[in-house]
């Protein structure tokens, strides 16, 4: 009967080794981040005043300015500054509702004062989901250049994330801005059989009872 016990115990310890090792080898499996970039930057031509712009399409070639397809996180905010002092620009994320030319804003960054004739970058951190489109509130920058085949959406005023607004005047141009984001994925882990060094597979060594076990199983004879 103790005998029974004795292996019992065994079978479980092994048991609990087993689940132990399987936990650990899908926490050793890390999340690889894919870098990708939404928007585009350049020397703007014309000039942006006290009002909010998003870029609702973009000709053939040109960088899409959507988030694509899994969603991402996006972790820093460039524009290519004017050479005029006093330009402040602030970047936002834009929800499309469904309804032509509405969007809800969903994240924003305070206002920033730009460093004349220099790429501007500021870090940031904001959740998005795949279809939300970039845009900026400018004030007093330049922020956009003709372009035929795209369109820029804009209204005057600085709107605060959770407002949803019609944007009523169109352009064909496009915004100078650009975004990093990263995109996670789930890393595949992959067990590999433990082999010699002559390439044999490696058989696992018979469990050794527990010094307590291999007492009790003593006094259970005497």
């Amino acid at each position: 009967m103790a005998g029974r016990s004795t292996r019992a115990i065994t079978r479980c310890r092994c048991a609990v080794l087993a689940l132990t090792g399987a936990v650990a080898l899908s926490l050793a499996a890390p999340a690889a981040r894919a870098a990708t970039t939404i928007g585009h930057t350049f020397t703007p031509t014309l000039k942006c005043v006290t009002s909010t712009f998003v870029q609702k399409s973009e000709a053939s070639g040109v960088t899409s300015y959507a988030v694509p397809a899994g969603g991402a996180v996006i972790t820093s905010f460039s524009t290519m500054a004017y050479s005029e002092p006093n330009e402040q620009m602030s970047f936002k994320v834009f929800r499309p509702t469904g309804t032509a030319n509405e969007y809800t804003i969903v994240a924003s960054t305070p206002t920033e004062l730009l460093t004349p004739s220099a790429l501007n970058t500021f870090p940031v951190r904001f959740p998005v989901k795949a279809g939300d489109r970039i845009g900026v509130y400018s004030d007093n920058a330049p922020c956009l250049t003709t372009s035929a085949g795209s369109e820029v959406l804009y209204d005057i005023g600085d709107f605060a994330p959770g407002i949803t607004q019609t944007y009523s005047h169109p352009g064909a141009a496009l915004l100078t801005c650009r975004l990093s984001s990263s995109r996670t994925r789930t890393a595949t882990a992959s067990a590999t059989k433990p082999r010699t060094s002559a390439g044999q597979i490696r058989r696992p060594s018979a469990p050794v009872p527990h010094p307590r076990s291999r007492e009790r199983h003593r006094w259970a004879k005497r």
